[in-house]
């Protein structure tokens, strides 16, 4: 599950092409009641709290997000939800890489991507690529970016992503 850093405009925090994070926009004026909804506060929430709040924005549009962004990966809150996910998405020296985020090209009507990640002392890698699209979200059938690995040929096969 992915939390962006700012719920304003294009999901604000793109890196830069040697992964230094961007400023991330302290002035969102985003808020649930009277929380304002930075990092910190949506990945201390519930998996079903992410749901429901992912659920009220409408989805961004194939042109909005062009880019490489940075990430975060919702931990869960159980040890075993933690643990999995720091092993298989953040261990640098591993196989797969330490994962830093996404990034997005649109094309008319459609888009692709791929992954960020840094391994051992190399610089960034971009790989296992996705083609995007908006479609209706597996969650509430709603209209949502979708990430499709199965576009072009990586190991992540016919995984799909929202």
């Amino acid at each position: 599950m992915l939390a962006p850093t700012s719920l304003n405009g294009a999901y604000a925090n793109q890196l830069e092409s040697s992964a230094t994070p961007k400023g991330v926009d302290t002035h969102d004026e985003r808020t649930l009641g009277d929380q304002i909804l930075d990092t910190p506060y949506v990945l201390a929430m519930s998996r079903q709290e992410v749901l429901e709040l992912f659920q009220t924005p409408p989805a961004p549009t194939e042109t909005e997000l062009d880019g490489e962004y940075a990430a975060y990966a919702h931990l869960g809150h159980s040890d075993e939800d933690r643990q999995f996910v720091l092993s298989f998405l953040y261990t640098r020296y591993g196989d797969r890489g330490y994962w830093l985020g996404k990034a997005f090209t649109p094309i008319s009507g459609t888009g692709e991507g791929y992954n960020l990640y840094l391994r051992g002392d190399n610089p960034v890698e971009r790989r296992s690529r996705f083609g995007t699209r908006i479609d209706a979200s597996q969650f509430d059938g709603r209209p949502a970016l979708v990430m499709t690995y199965a576009s072009f040929k990586n190991a992540s096969g016919e995984r799909r992503e929202e």
